[in-house]
């Protein structure tokens, strides 16, 4: 999963590990200190690996100064870094089937959804088998999504970069660019 290898969406001990992260939201959803609790679901340790963080062992991470608002949805926590004086708006959704990275100085709007996997559609007599690929997400320092955006699996949102509302972003963002549209496309350079 973690390698971007396809992996089964229903595999027994990955809806373990959802569920623990579903349960760590849901006190989440109801506290008065969030980033608290945050900072536990970015800590969930995968059942699979040892206790101990590393790179093929990971554990997310949280810089300072960041503020998320509920209601906040993640798949697993353990694959989330956010750096410094990062907002997150709320009703974002990081479905960080692989490692998803925030840059330091990074806005998140309402609604935003950062999307970290692929359906692949394979048939078998009996239907779909539920596999799904996972690529990485990085949201470059200083970047600005404003609401309802949605960055697909892959890619990579450059550094200062603004992407404006409801933009459906597929492909890859350069720094200090504004975007705009279902799919992106380049409005201007702000730079």
């Amino acid at each position: 999963m973690l390698a971007g290898q396809p992996y089964n969406y229903h595999d027994p001990e990955l809806r373990k590990e959802r569920g623990q992260c579903r349960a760590a939201l849901s006190k989440f959803k109801n506290t008065v200190n969030a980033l608290e609790v945050l900072s536990a679901i970015l800590k969930i340790r995968p059942r699979h690996h040892p206790p101990e963080a590393n790179a093929a062992n990971p554990i997310g991470s949280l810089g300072n100064n960041v503020r998320v608002r509920a209601p906040f949805d993640c798949k697993y926590g353990y694959n989330i870094h956010i750096g410094d004086h990062v907002d997150i708006g709320a009703g974002c959704k990081i479905m960080d089937i692989c490692r998803v990275e925030i840059g330091a100085g990074a806005v998140l709007g309402q609604g935003v959804v950062l999307c970290g996997s692929n359906m692949i559609q394979v048939q078998t007599p009996k239907g779909r088998r539920g596999e799904m690929v996972g690529r990485p997400i990085f949201i470059g320092e200083d970047a600005f999504l404003e609401c309802d955006v949605v960055i697909y699996a892959g890619v990579r949102v450059g550094e200062g970069s603004w992407i404006l509302a409801g933009t459906v972003v597929h492909e890859d963002v350069e720094p200090f660019s504004v975007v705009a549209g279902k799919p992106a496309r380049l409005v201007k350079y702000l730079r």
